[in-house]
């Protein structure tokens, strides 16, 4: 066992070097460490750091499209080191290899805790999996907040975990201490929210149930851990409601508005299965098929139903922490399934759900190892699982999809000045690299917002704006063959390359070259 010890710690120790692999070269591949979306974060957290708060455009749009201690921690190389793009970016390539780094071990410590037996190997393999798989390795490295959420997830539930483990009702400061790190897991992602009602929910069950607590000590622990909960996240409640109109981040409303009732449903099987075995990608055109969907929802309740079973003999805290993180999953993989838009984040959406699941998929394939072999051949067979995550995490960093958006960001500081503005309907890496830039896709900036919900269309905004180019993939020369007069007497193409996937309109008699 010693020697499938060391072969985990070099596989993280490998990871550890590919998440750190785009500061050895500060030109594309720095750049193309962050992801669109990330890009858009990054900006917020840039103008944060530089004093110019939640904004975006050059400071001059405010903006709640963001998750807030996300953007927080990734302001911090920007406050520190100043305004330098580059150098901001290797700065939050640098947190977020640390905060992978914690979340590994916190997957291993939940692992501990819910794996019986005194053997630590399938939690080293769970965390060396959630480490270096491709799909996870790229959700936890895309300047968003998914491997800060994770780690927050992690450390609430560890923390619940340990205080049941007493058997006791919880004293005031460990109510409090709950209640705080719930609060900033939802201020690292905003549907945190459906973490903690599940949470606070199922211990005030517990208590009742198990403890045999009053109701009046049950309730005092969940109403003082909901209160401070509650007080962590009302600042950003605050802001949003005082400034935007509504709880929710306007990037939520922009991601919604071409959802259709259950219009994801068929792909959270596959999506959770991902999660489960995050060493066999399935290909996008399948996700949705019959025959898979049938597939990946056997292996899943298969698989769950057997780590239920191997938890029966386990301690009431781990049988508890084990449910919340699994109904947690099933609100996720309800609300994004259900009511959202934007299938082609559902991924990442539901990344937070991997810990639990691994653990679920390791315990239950070690368990049927450890009875069909010897315990040496099946440390051998899940070693050789893990280091094939870290071959293909190796393979997509060298072989992968280039970054989408770079083409635009090239021909705009090529051809427009620093002071010209520039539209377009994805502005997460144009607008990092190019500070007057306005978003039209509403995930940043409320007006747009607005006159899509009101309007359908940005046409009109457009043209009453600022905005002397518009820059973006191809498509967006097809907006001159919009019905809307103004638009079109207002732009004119300049270059529509689809093999770059490239679309430039100038406005006419224009104010920049």
């Amino acid at each position: 066992m010693e020697t499938f010890r060391r072969v985990m710690f070099l596989v993280i120790a490998a990871a550890l070097l590919l998440r750190l692999r785009p500061l050895l070269g500060m030109g594309d591949d720095l750049r193309a460490a962050i992801s669109e979306d990330g890009y858009l974060m990054l900006t917020v957290a840039r103008n944060l750091g530089i004093g110019n708060g939640l904004t975006v455009s050059e400071g001059e749009i405010w903006t709640n499209g963001i998750q807030p201690l996300a953007t927080i921690f990734y302001a911090l190389p920007y406050f520190a080191l100043g305004e330098g793009k580059a150098l901001g970016i290797a700065g939050v390539v640098l947190i977020m290899t640390v905060i992978s780094l914690v979340a590994t071990y916190l997957v291993y410590a939940l692992a501990r805790r819910l794996v019986p037996g005194e053997s630590d190997l399938v939690p080293l393999a769970a965390a060396t999996l959630w480490a270096s798989s491709p799909l996870l390795f790229g959700h936890s490295m895309n300047g968003l907040e998914t491997g800060l959420y994770t780690a927050f997830i992690l450390a609430t539930l560890i923390y619940l975990h340990d205080r049941i483990a007493a058997h006791r009702v919880m004293t005031l400061a460990e109510s409090i201490g709950l209640g705080a790190l719930c609060g900033l897991t939802f201020l690292v992602r905003n549907d945190g929210a459906i973490l903690v009602a599940v949470l606070l929910i199922t211990r005030f069950l517990h208590v009742q149930l198990v403890d045999r607590a009053t109701l009046g000590d049950a309730f005092k622990e969940g109403f003082v851990a909901g209160i401070v909960s509650l007080l962590f996240a009302s600042p950003w409640l605050a802001y949003n409601v005082s400034i935007f109109g509504s709880i929710m981040p306007i990037s939520g409303y922009a991601q919604s508005l071409t959802a259709e009732f259950a219009g994801n449903i068929a792909l959270i099987p596959a999506k959770l299965f991902e999660m489960m075995v995050p060493i066999a990608p399935i290909p996008g055109s399948l996700e949705t098929s019959a025959l898979v969907i049938a597939i990946c929802l056997a292996a899943l309740l298969t698989i769950l139903a057997a780590f239920i079973a191997l938890q029966s003999q386990r301690p009431a805290s781990a049988k508890v922490v084990m449910l919340v993180y699994l109904l947690f999953t099933l609100g996720l993989a309800s609300h994004y399934g259900l009511n959202f838009g934007a299938p082609w984040f559902l991924s990442r959406y539901l990344a937070p759900t991997a810990p639990i699941l691994i653990i679920a998929s390791t315990s239950v394939f070690w368990w049927v190892l450890s009875r069909l072999t010897s315990q040496r051949l099946g440390a051998r067979a899940l070693a050789t699982l893990v280091a094939a995550g870290l071959a293909l995490t190796v393979y997509k960093g060298y072989s992968g999809k280039q970054h989408g958006h770079l083409q635009v960001v090239d021909w705009v500081q090529d051809h427009v000045p620093a002071e010209t503005w520039v539209g377009a309907v994805q502005t997460g890496t144009l607008g990092y690299w190019h500070d007057r830039t306005i978003n039209l896709d509403g995930k940043v900036n409320p007006t747009a917002l607005r006159a899509i919900m009101s309007e359908g269309s940005v046409l009109a905004y457009v043209t009453a704006s600022d905005i002397d180019i518009l820059a973006d993939w191809h498509g967006i020369t097809g907006w001159l063959e919009h019905s809307n007069a103004d638009f079109t007497a207002a732009f004119e193409l300049v270059l529509v390359d689809e093999t770059a996937n490239l679309g430039v309109l100038r406005r006419r008699n224009r104010r920049s070259e």
